[in-house]
Formats: structure tokens, C-alpha cells, sequence
């Protein structure tokens, strides 16, 4: 996540969650060490669910750099809460980012495009007020009571089709 302070011009990244592997994660917070980026980037680890709500709304971006994913209900979790998500373009995340609307997917999934985009949304307070709001929107679409529903439906519209004689 990306928590920007335009007051100050000051930014931050938080990681959130554990790290694939522990042999990643030491590498990771490794250069974070090695490029004295203490101030900059913080780790937080595994957070509870309310714990990352909390962070989710305090977060000007979400930045989801999965190249595999099955569906990405972060990003949904962070519009939810007005943070909209740029993401690079893989399986999954095109489907949770309603790209313009709820967030950015970026044209080529780059540091460099990453970098590119986040500066223009950061910089333009008209875009980045738009994506808020569209995020919100984008996120009421999706509830777990019409998820269940439209589960239920599909279970026993395929028990009566396979049970026909």
C-alpha cells in the first residue's frame, strides 16, 4: 500500500501480509536495510481483519503487482474503503479493478509503469478524487449475501438439469 502525506511531500509503502517464502522476505527487508529505506517502506506483516481495514482507509493507493491471482478481494476491500488500486495486468486483478473506474491496471506490468502511474494519480487530485468515488461504487457491487445467492442458484440449476430422466 501507498500512504502519501502531500502536506508534508512525504510518502510511504507499507507491505502488508507475509512474504511468499521466508527466504523472499529476508531479502526483501534486506534492501530495505541496504538502501536505508527505514522511513520509507514498513513492514507490518500479518495484520488482523480489522487491522487491515484500518490501514486499507488510512492508504492512498493499493498497489497489487500479482502476476498470478484468482480473483484479488483486496482490491475490492480496499474500494470499499474509498482506496482505489493500481494493479498490473494479470489474471484475476483485470477482473477486481474496474480499470479507470475503481482504479488503474497498468499497461505493462513494469516498476517503471507502476512508477508512471502512480505519479499521475497522486499529482492529479480531479483523477485521483474520481477514482475514490468510482472505487466506493465499483466495490457495492459485490456482497457476500447476493454471492451466496447466485451460488445457491447455479448449484441447483445444475442439480435439475443432471437429474432430469
Amino acid at each position: 500500500m501507498f500512504f502519501y502525506s502531500n502536506n508534508e511531500r512525504s510518502y510511504q509503502f507499507w507491505i502488508i501480509g507475509k512474504f511468499e517464502t521466508e527466504k523472499y522476505g529476508k531479502y526483501i527487508l534486506s534492501l530495505i536495510k541496504k538502501y536505508k529505506l527505514q522511513n520509507k517502506v514498513k513492514y507490518w506483516g500479518y495484520v488482523s481483519h480489522s487491522k487491515k481495514f484500518e490501514l486499507l482507509s488510512k492508504a492512498h493507493l493499493l498497489i497489487n503487482t500479482s502476476t498470478r491471482e484468482g480473483w484479488g478481494l483486496v482490491n475490492i476491500e480496499a474500494n470499499s474503503v474509498g482506496t482505489q488500486v493500481i494493479s498490473y495486468k494479470s489474471t484475476g486483478l483485470v477482473d477486481s479493478v474496474k480499470n479507470g473506474v475503481s482504479g488503474v491496471v497498468v499497461t505493462s506490468s513494469t516498476p517503471f509503469m507502476l512508477a508512471q502511474t502512480i505519479d499521475k494519480i497522486i499529482c492529479n487530485s480531479i483523477l485521483y478524487k474520481k477514482l475514490q468515488k468510482g472505487a466506493v461504487k465499483w466495490s457495492k457491487k459485490f456482497n457476500w449475501d447476493l454471492s451466496v445467492e447466485i451460488s445457491l442458484k447455479t448449484l441447483r440449476n445444475i442439480r435439475t438439469e443432471f437429474l432430469r430422466p
